[in-house]
């Protein structure tokens, strides 16, 4: 993905070449996307599916983050599209990042293929990584049962952190762009201009002057991710507020 105008857009003829080696035998989406919170468009998941199935590319898709989208933005499930697609992937979904329940290990995955169901669940079984539990169960139909009010408060209170958050760092540090997510809850800050040249001086300056702790943007790609800082504001807005206070008075001193 490309970084354009502040929004970052897939580049299909990059993504066209690589789909295009044979040794290329699965792509994973991750919509909404994570680190950049992009929410895909409908045609972007036709465009993506196309090459994949035109060049015999399996597809994951993770939506974990499918619930929290944000005004303006509609989000597609890829199997949904149509009955090519969905029998061309496997979905991976996971209540915990809208209903914070990480804990009770209740990540799932589906697929309309059966030969795909049936080899995904012999290498699940011999890896022994069925680590489902009673307790997992019944959090995981308790949250897609009985959750809607609590997830439509929630991505609510979400938004509006959200948007105070991203007109305080373009307003207030000049020196970093953040990037509108589109979905999820995470901001991805475009650190380079505050001038430090490597990543390590970069994460000392937030932990060690500005005294917060983010995720570091290597993580997420050497290349990609250099200069780059990832902030979570699913917390209570004044921490938030609090933390990007933090960073500007630690950016105003250099």
């Amino acid at each position: 993905m490309d970084l354009v105008e502040g929004r970052y857009e897939i580049n299909f003829g990059d993504l066209e070449r690589k789909l295009a080696d044979p040794k290329v035998k699965i792509l994973f989406i991750c919509n909404p996307q994570n680190p950049t919170g992009r929410c895909f468009t409908k045609e972007e998941l036709v465009r993506m599916g196309e090459l994949c199935i035109r060049n015999n590319v399996m597809i994951g898709v993770d939506e974990i983050h499918a619930d929290i989208i944000y005004d303006g933005h509609k989000f597609v499930p890829f199997c949904g599209i149509s009955e090519e697609f969905a029998n061309h992937s496997v979905t991976f979904i996971n209540p915990a990042k809208t209903f914070n329940v990480a804990g009770f290990r209740t990540a799932a995955w589906f697929t309309h293929n059966k030969e795909i169901y049936r080899r995904m669940m012999n290498q699940q079984t011999y890896k022994k990584g069925v680590g489902r539990n009673i307790f997992g169960n019944v959090a995981l139909m308790a949250c897609y049962n009985h959750g809607d009010d609590y997830a439509d408060q929630c991505v609510a209170y979400l938004n509006e952190t959200k948007n105070q958050a991203v007109t305080y760092i373009n307003e207030h540090i000049p020196k970093i762009q953040a990037i509108n997510p589109e979905a999820t809850f995470m901001i991805w800050m475009d650190c380079r201009g505050l001038g430090f040249k490597t990543q390590k001086e970069l994460k000392d300056f937030m932990f060690k002057d500005a005294r917060v702790l983010l995720n570091d943007g290597t993580t997420f790609g050497e290349k990609e991710g250099t200069g780059f800082m990832r902030f979570n504001f699913a917390a209570p807005r004044a921490v938030v507020m609090e933390g990007l206070k933090r960073i500007k008075e630690a950016a105003d001193r250099l």
